[in-house]
């Protein structure tokens, strides 16, 4: 590539790709990091719940 076209490529980077390239690498580890410590959190939290197994179950099996 010829000098010149580096150089503004160069300069580009520096005033204008940078930033954006930053600020949406920031919001997605951001994003990416809140989920990952909800989903730890939310797994090992226990749940206290108390099921009641004493019903029954009548399952009729004359189908004609």
């Amino acid at each position: 590539m010829h000098p010149r076209l580096i150089d503004l490529v160069n300069k580009k980077w520096e005033r204008f790709a940078r930033r954006i390239f930053f600020h949406r690498f920031l919001v997605t580890f951001s994003y990416l990091l809140i989920f990952l410590i909800t989903t730890i959190l939310d797994q090992s939290r226990t749940e206290t719940v108390k099921f009641n197994f004493n019903f029954k179950i009548n399952i009729n099996l004359d189908i004609f």
